[in-house]
């Protein structure tokens, strides 16, 4: 039986179909190396610009980037140093939000899409008083799960006290309340009791903020802590007309942390209130 032949030309043509996906994977590297060469060289140029204080020209160079190579590796931190020199050089609050804005929208796994939030939540909070919308920012950064432990701590805080600002304590107590579990942060852990014993305090509670300050005054942790939270003991002493106990914390307090003038005239207003109730006591009034 004659074998069949198999023709040269049949050979070739196989081969070449073969090739081809090989030659087009090799030329599309080669592109891709040569074009975040380019963008490289760019980012460097705007960089450059940056720190030579031509803003203006440094944005431009960017802002080509990212039309010219929407896809490279470099395009997130581009829009993110877009985003800086609006917010920290510019002071172009308007255009800083909607950058970081887009940044987070269009990058949202980028490695700078946390810190696009945490600028986001800055901004809405310091500069444009709206906190739900920075609770929301700093809400979004905690759900990507890229934070240190102690910078998801201090987000966590922050949520934490905004609520307190904003009057909704029973989501500022549970915030806080879970936060002093988990952070292992002496100086931090003495902030949220102090907060925690002045949400009490403005329901009336008062028993159990003087059981949060005095936990204050446990720690050393704190300075200013410790010389809010007897300020807010003999407040709360003060309601439950246990004057003896505030005349106490008055005495402790340390004149390097409450001037001298104003340590003598709090003593004095409490040892005449005193003298005032005494007499009606021992009266039965």
């Amino acid at each position: 039986m004659k074998e069949m032949e198999i023709h040269p030309k049949s050979r070739s043509s196989g081969g070449w179909v073969l090739l081809l996906p090989l030659l087009l994977l090799v030329a599309s590297a080669w592109l891709y190396r040569e074009s975040e060469s380019e963008v490289r060289v760019q980012f460097s140029r705007a960089r450059e610009d940056w720190r030579a204080e031509r803003y203006e020209a440094a944005i431009s160079l960017l802002e080509n980037l990212r039309r010219e190579y929407p896809n490279s590796r470099l395009a997130d931190d581009a829009l993110w140093e877009i985003a800086t020199i609006y917010y920290v050089n510019l002071y172009d609050i308007d255009r800083a939000l909607a950058s970081f804005e887009e940044l987070v929208s269009q990058y949202p796994s980028s490695p700078v899409a946390t810190e696009a939030r945490l600028k986001l939540a800055e901004i809405y909070e310091l500069e444009l008083n709206e906190l739900p919308e920075a609770v929301a920012q700093w809400t979004a950064a905690l759900a990507r799960g890229h934070l240190s432990d102690a910078e998801e701590a201090q987000v966590r805080f922050r949520v934490g006290d905004a609520y307190f600002r904003l009057n909704q304590f029973d989501d500022s107590l549970e915030v806080l309340q879970s936060l002093l579990k988990d952070t292992s942060d002496e100086y931090l852990r003495q902030q949220i009791r102090l907060r925690i014993g002045t949400i009490h305090q403005i329901r009336k509670e008062y028993e159990k903020s003087i059981d949060m300050f005095l936990a204050v005054l446990e720690s050393n942790a704190c300075k200013d802590c410790r010389t809010r939270a007897r300020l807010s003991l003999i407040e709360s002493y003060e309601y439950l007309d246990r004057l003896p106990e505030a005349i106490e914390v008055a005495r402790t307090m340390d004149t390097s942390e409450y001037p001298t003038g104003m340590k003598d005239n709090l003593l004095q207003r409490l040892l005449e209130k005193q003298r005032y109730y005494e007499p009606r006591l021992w009266n039965g009034r």
